[in-house]
């Protein structure tokens, strides 16, 4: 949130939810930003620290399934 270019990056993950894109274009990096939407359709996490990661705090998947046969 300190980020100056923060807003700039909040507004272009809302024209992509808008739109019903899969993501956006950093307006800092360039680089792919999948967003949270996407990422939830997805069904699962990835664990690579998405910046839109809609399951942060989640359980994993594994973490259940273990906890199960336990």
């Amino acid at each position: 949130m300190d980020h100056p270019m923060y807003e700039s990056v909040i507004a272009a993950h809302e024209r992509s939810i808008e739109l019903d894109t899969y993501g956006y274009r950093d307006p800092v990096s360039g680089l792919l930003v999948f967003s949270a939407k996407y990422l939830w359709d997805r069904g699962y996490c990835c664990e690579t620290g998405c910046r839109h990661c809609p399951y942060v705090g989640r359980p994993r998947a594994e973490d259940l399934v273990s906890r199960r046969r336990a």
